[in-house]
């Protein structure tokens, strides 16, 4: 048996389709009608695909909402017409949402705040009238460049930076809780165990007299064999005490009444020579005892 050729095979269907005509007929409708549904679908998709290119581009709803830390104002969407904009929205509890900050905050960064492309001609005040956040930006920027390019100088800044904080340090007084800053100081007058009262009430009476001399001192109290009614959160009243004084005193302001107790020291100390005299300022944190 000799080997086919095409036009062989072609021969062959060909009168095997003519012995069968019938199913040739309907073999060659199935194929007609499935190349018509292809075209019609192609048809279809290209059309549709050119109705969507030619429809507009959806435009975001002009929405508005309260400026965080500016009461009464708000921020609304129309405000950035024509500029890119990105509005985050995420739960507080989401961390991976959180995530998302830095990375935006980056862009920004490298973006800038306004947009770059804007005419000349647009919003010159604007330009002219930088925030402080863009000065901030502005300055960093050239710094960050002036390092990178001299790194030696850089490097020697910041080690000069960090001692001569450490040297400051050493001179700046050190508070673990803050002042009160209350334009009010308390006097505590200790005289020795035994002593009567006469005798407190005749060095409180010679403290007095210093305290009328100065002129930053408003008025004062004295409290002779006890303490004043508690008048602040965390200085404790004393129990009653023949040796005992304290004298509540209040200032011109809050300013004075510091540089005022460093000089009042030495003077109440010298009026009263038989007593130990404490003047505290007022301040913040635990439990204040005479």
């Amino acid at each position: 048996m000799g080997q086919k050729t095409w036009a062989d095979a072609i021969r062959e269907l060909w009168r095997s389709a003519a012995r069968h005509k019938i199913t040739s007929a309907v073999v060659a409708l199935c194929v007609a009608g499935s190349l018509a549904g292809i075209a019609v679908a192609s048809s279809g998709s290209g059309s549709g695909s050119g109705r969507a290119a030619k429809a507009a581009d959806p435009v975001a709803p002009a929405f508005s909402f309260p400026a965080l830390g500016h009461s009464g104002q708000r921020v609304t969407l129309g405000d950035y017409s024509g500029q890119p904009v990105i509005v985050n929205f995420f739960a507080s509890w989401c961390i991976t949402c959180k995530q998302e900050t830095p990375l935006l905050a980056r862009f920004f960064i490298r973006k800038g705040l306004h947009n770059a492309e804007a005419p000349t001609g647009e919003n010159t005040e604007g330009k002219k009238r930088r925030s402080p956040l863009e000065l901030m930006q502005v300055i960093y920027n050239r710094v960050i460049v002036l390092a990178m390019r001299r790194k030696p100088l850089a490097l020697a800044v910041g080690v000069l930076a960090v001692i001569g904080g450490a040297l400051t340090l050493q001179h700046i007084p050190q508070r673990f809780f803050p002042f009160a800053e209350r334009d009010q100081f308390v006097v505590d007058v200790w005289l020795p165990e035994g002593w009567k009262v006469e005798a407190t009430d005749s060095a409180v009476r010679r403290i007095e007299a210093v305290l009328g001399h100065e002129k930053e001192v408003v008025n004062y109290t004295s409290f002779v064999g006890s303490s004043a009614p508690r008048f602040y959160y965390n200085v404790n009243p004393q129990l009653p005490d023949k040796n005992y004084a304290q004298l509540l005193v209040a200032t011109t302001s809050a300013e004075a009444t510091t540089h005022l107790v460093e000089a009042l020291r030495p003077k109440l100390a010298q009026a009263a020579p038989e007593a130990r005299v404490f003047l505290r300022e007022l301040q913040q944190g635990p439990v204040q005892e005479a």
